[in-house]
């Protein structure tokens, strides 16, 4: 749960800070970077949880 609201976190703050950086363009990016990043770290955090489980 903490990886998920870190994730979160970083992505909100890599759209505020595109938006600083470069107003709508800046957020655009920012926003398709923060998504890419949120998707990789949710599968990640599901791969290492399904490794992690013993199913038994």
């Amino acid at each position: 749960m903490i990886a998920v609201l870190a994730l979160l976190l970083t992505a909100v703050t890599l759209a505020v800070g595109g938006w600083f950086i470069g107003h709508w363009w800046g957020l655009a990016i920012s926003v398709v970077l923060g998504v890419l990043l949120l998707g990789v770290g949710l599968t990640a955090a599901t791969m290492l949880y399904a490794m992690t489980q013993d199913w038994a």
